[in-house]
């Protein structure tokens, strides 16, 4: 198959080449792209507003033409969350045939949340109000456990025990409501490369 490679935030295509001895042996072909404002993209980084989008964009481009097939994408951190919002899309059926998500958020809300009680802040007072003007200015990304209901692929989330970034409690709901998902938890794995943990068991 086709297999695209979707990196996470402050990253670039770059970064994915240590995945390829993963990835090559599965694919007939592999894509790698900058997200916008990362790389060579210009632009700047939406924090998943505009990036599923973008990944649709991608996927039409590299799957133009009458033999290709449906497309996995397998993404990492942001780029696992913009997998899954954009899977959910009714313009991915026929494109997305499966999605690979390592270390996704399920909502930006868990991960701003996890940030602020690093800091001893409370996320009750300043969140809630946040997120709502947001949302209202369509500034506020679509949450992968609320478009998960509408993901008819299979859905492999690859997540670390010990994931401060993007909590893990928050990951076992968005799979829970994904219709053919499945959660590898990696043991003593945090956000960054949690399949480094178990090769074995990644592959």
């Amino acid at each position: 198959p086709l297999i695209v490679l979707a990196h996470g935030w402050y990253r670039g295509r770059r970064s994915m080449l240590r995945r390829l001895p993963h990835v090559l042996p599965l694919a007939e072909r592999v894509v790698l792209y900058d997200a916008r404002g990362h790389g060579e993209s210009g632009g700047r980084s939406t924090l998943g507003v505009a990036e599923p989008g973008d990944l649709l964009a991608v996927v039409e481009a590299a799957s133009a033409g009458p033999e290709a097939g449906p497309v996995i994408v397998a993404g990492w951190s942001l780029g696992g969350t913009a997998a899954i919002v954009a899977a959910s899309r009714p313009e991915a059926r026929g494109r997305i045939g499966g999605v690979v998500a390592v270390a996704p958020v399920a909502d930006l809300a868990d991960a701003v949340a996890a940030r602020m009680r690093q800091f001893d802040a409370s996320p009750r007072l300043l969140l809630s109000p946040v997120r709502w003007v947001l949302r209202r200015l369509g500034a506020w990304p679509a949450s992968p456990e609320r478009s998960a209901a509408a993901v008819s692929v299979p859905v492999l989330v690859v997540h670390g025990d010990r994931d401060e970034v993007c909590p893990l409690p928050g990951v076992r709901r968005l799979v829970d409501r994904l219709p053919r998902g499945r959660l590898l938890e990696m043991t003593d794995a945090g956000h960054e490369q949690p399949e480094a943990t178990d090769p074995e068991a990644f592959d």
